[in-house]
């Protein structure tokens, strides 16, 4: 790593510093995996405001546990797998409330179109990408 401001990534030099709590590498750490790690957030929230939740919760547990990285794996894989551990764990917590609203709300109407059965087919992580899908409102 150099002196110079904008630091070259150095993936072994970042890894060394953020273990030993360097607030330098772990701002360029954050700055390195910031974009594909909001992308996986995203993919698990309802809300983009859930997703930046989500996403500095899972750097927080990025930065606390990355004295036990061993680069068994890359860098990247083991962060990609804290986030979405993270995101998965925040949508089992979740889901229930989630689907209790639904439940409440469409319990009283009639489905002549048979839609429930359809929708019941489907997995947790399908409904994640269709609600992604729908429009702001």
């Amino acid at each position: 790593m150099g002196s110079n401001n904008d630091m070259e990534w150095d993936e072994q030099a970042v890894i060394l510093g953020c273990q030993q709590g360097n607030a330098r590498c772990q701002e360029l750490l954050f700055k390195h995996f910031y974009g594909r790690m909001k992308g996986i957030c995203l993919r698990y929230a309802a809300r983009p405001d859930e997703a930046k939740d989500l996403l500095q919760e899972s750097f927080l547990k990025v930065h606390q546990n990355i004295g036990l990285f061993r680069g068994d794996s890359s860098l990247t894989t083991w962060i990609s797998r804290i986030k979405v551990n993270n995101c998965v764990s925040h949508y089992r917590k979740n889901k229930n409330t989630f689907t209790e609203e639904l439940t409440d709300e469409y319990a009283d109407e009639e489905d002549p179109d048979g839609y429930r059965e359809e929708t019941e087919e489907l997995n947790p992580e399908q409904v994640i990408e269709l609600i992604q899908k729908l429009p702001e409102g």
